[in-house]
């Protein structure tokens, strides 16, 4: 029978493997850079300026610094 952890053995599990994994020092995989490219690109060809943008999901917010030149970025 699987245990249900509280949430907080959840957070310290979770806390644990960002500082591992996001906070180790490595390169963003060159996935992401790529991903990061397109959506700038895209960004740029609309001409959109002065906009409230949402990033979700943001990470270390290597996006979100980058989205900023379009407005203004809150993320999540």
């Amino acid at each position: 029978m699987a245990s249900n952890p509280c949430i907080e053995e959840q957070k310290a599990f979770y806390d644990a493997r960002w500082d591992r994994e996001a906070r180790s020092g490595r390169p963003l995989h060159q996935h992401l850079k790529n991903r990061q490219h397109v959506i700038l690109r895209i960004l740029e060809k609309l001409h959109l300026e002065n906009r409230r943008i949402l990033e979700v999901g943001c990470g270390l917010g290597t996006l979100a610094g980058k989205l900023a030149r379009f407005g203004r970025v809150s993320a999540i």
